[in-house]
């Protein structure tokens, strides 16, 4: 295989990535926002192979970028006090099992992200994220994910 026949392969394969990495966070947006009453603006963009999605309420913003080299980042502001968390969730790799991984990671996350972020009320904004900060927005995911779990053991 030629290095440009090589080149146009992986740039397709990060290309299928990005798409298929933005497909599970829109898929579980949708699912997560069924039972939802409040206001949630989703907002998706396409631009240059990239793909943005930010999620809106007043002060408060959530955008996951998936950036056409196979990147994934988060960031996170409280327009209230002005805290901004930024953080990069993926850096992109040509195994398949980090893909996956990426993949199940940003499953997790936004499932878990969603229902906290439309809940959340305008007085406890800066607290939401003062805690992602304080903890990392994974280490927070992870350990409330894990008392959800454990709480449902104890309740079956």
């Amino acid at each position: 295989m030629t290095k440009e026949q090589q080149k146009a392969l992986e740039t397709a394969n990060r290309r299928k990535f990005v798409n298929n990495i933005a497909i599970v966070a829109m898929t579980d947006i949708l699912d997560q926002a069924e039972n939802i009453r409040k206001t949630l603006d989703v907002k998706m963009r396409y631009q240059n192979y990239n793909r943005y999605i930010h999620l809106h309420k007043y002060c408060f913003d959530v955008s996951l970028l998936f950036y056409k080299d196979g990147n994934i980042v988060i960031k996170i502001k409280d327009q209230t006090t002005g805290a901004n968390y930024n953080e990069v969730l993926f850096e992109y790799s040509t195994d398949e099992k980090e893909q996956e991984r990426a993949l199940d990671m940003v499953d997790m996350l936004v499932t878990w992200l969603v229902p906290r972020f439309v809940e959340v009320e305008l007085t406890e904004i800066h607290t939401f994220v003062s805690k992602i900060i304080q903890y990392d927005l994974m280490n927070l995911c992870a350990m409330e994910m894990e008392e959800m779990e454990s709480i449902e053991a104890d309740c079956n």
